[in-house]
């Protein structure tokens, strides 16, 4: 809808999410039979693992999870990161949509996913197994839906996951500086796009795209 809303022509199968990604990944490497999950995240993506089959225990229950899935959620509390800790130190399996430190918004740049999985990773002394940007999982489920790769591009404001995880899809990149990331940022960066604009606006000029950008 929101697509939509700005004159962009498509329908939900074109959308791919981290969530989608998540589940797929698990799909692809365990038997979800039976299972359940510790879900710190957006409801969203619970309805996502729910449509799984996967089902989804409260931090108040005193049983252990076979998951423990982390996405964006701003209502985190200690018991949410105290119940992640004590399951995977019983041997749950660690998995976030990604790992992103933090978001800009009109205050500033504020706590996202990472510094969530951050903590549960202190506590837990276990790494997450990250299934969003900058791994490639999410690029390749995209790319399988694409007829002419050549065409496409990954445009992001992040350098260390939508620039880094377009170049590891051998796909094209365009950091837009509207977001996290800034030219004093990806001067002193090794991840390069191939191409830097100022905003969106900067695709759609009517004298055609090259003028605009700056190549790296």
């Amino acid at each position: 809808d929101k697509l939509a809303g700005i004159n962009i022509d498509t329908t939900a199968d074109d959308i791919i999410t981290s969530s989608a990604a998540l589940i797929q990944y698990i799909k692809d490497k365990y038997n979800t039979v039976s299972k359940t999950s510790f879900v710190i995240g957006s409801a969203s993506l619970k309805k996502e693992i729910r449509k799984s089959g996967i089902v989804i225990i409260p931090s108040n229950s005193e049983n252990n999870s076979d998951f423990v899935i982390v996405g964006g959620n701003n209502k985190v509390n200690y018991n949410d990161l105290k119940k992640a800790t004590l399951c995977i130190r019983n041997g749950a399996e660690f998995i976030a949509t990604n790992n992103d430190p933090y978001y800009p918004t009109p205050e500033g740049l504020v706590p996202a996913t990472g510094a969530v999985v951050a903590a549960i990773e202190t506590a837990s002394s276990v790494k997450a197994s990250i299934v969003g940007k900058p791994n490639k999982i999410m690029f390749q489920i995209a790319k399988s839906k694409i007829d002419n790769l050549d065409t496409c591009a990954v445009i992001g404001d992040r350098l260390d996951t939508d620039i880094m995880g377009g170049n590891n899809a051998g796909l094209k990149t365009i950091l837009t500086l509207t977001g996290s990331s800034d030219m004093a940022d990806l001067c002193k960066s090794k991840v390069k796009p191939d191409y830097v604009i100022k905003d969106l606006t900067y695709l759609f000029k009517d004298s055609g795209l090259s003028k605009y950008i700056s190549k790296i």
